[in-house]
């Protein structure tokens, strides 16, 4: 499948991230994102940040963040949130956002949840346990829950991409906000 993002070359400039195309697909060189006008850097391998850095990055609280997440009409609505909780159905949701919505949401308006999942996955076809984690910056405890919970399924000790699909469409906020 080709990414709608990386097939691109230099790609659009948003008002908070320059983003441009590497050897390994979608790069984002930091611009002021805070409210301050400061910088925000992060290693290239993170994907999805917690609720605690997009509080960060768009200077406000934690309720914020949730209706950001929960309000489609919100003008800054964060379409691509997902409940990485072990029991999705309890009021407590533990949230990731894809950072290059964060950081460039102009880049990121049109795509669909199919091609946002692509996107976050890349081209692996399996994830080490170890790499995930850093990757959706969730604890090495809570992938083995996620594990023994059967929301990911293991090939050699690896995660399998099938799994990883599956958990972020049915985890996916707009697809179901509880």
């Amino acid at each position: 499948m080709t990414s709608p993002i990386s097939n691109t070359g230099p790609l659009r400039k948003s008002p908070s991230a320059t983003t441009t195309v590497g050897r390994k697909g979608l790069c984002l060189e930091p611009k002021p994102v805070l409210p301050s006008g400061g910088y925000v850097a992060w290693p290239s391998r993170v994907r999805m940040v917690s609720v605690s850095t997009v509080r960060a990055i768009r200077g406000v609280d934690a309720e914020r963040v949730t209706a950001m997440v929960d309000n489609a009409l919100d003008a800054q609505h964060i379409r691509f949130a997902f409940n990485v909780a072990l029991k999705p159905g309890r009021s407590a949701r533990e949230l990731r956002c894809w950072l290059i919505e964060l950081a460039a949401p102009m880049l990121v308006a049109k795509i669909t949840i199919e091609e946002a999942i692509a996107e976050i996955l890349g081209a692996r076809e399996s994830w080490p346990r170890e790499e995930l984690g850093i990757c959706w910056t969730i604890s090495s405890q809570q992938i083995g829950r996620l594990i023994k919970g059967g929301c990911f399924n293991l090939e050699r000790n690896r995660i399998t991409r099938s799994s990883l699909e599956t958990f972020l469409w049915t985890r996916w906020t707009g697809n179901n906000p509880t």
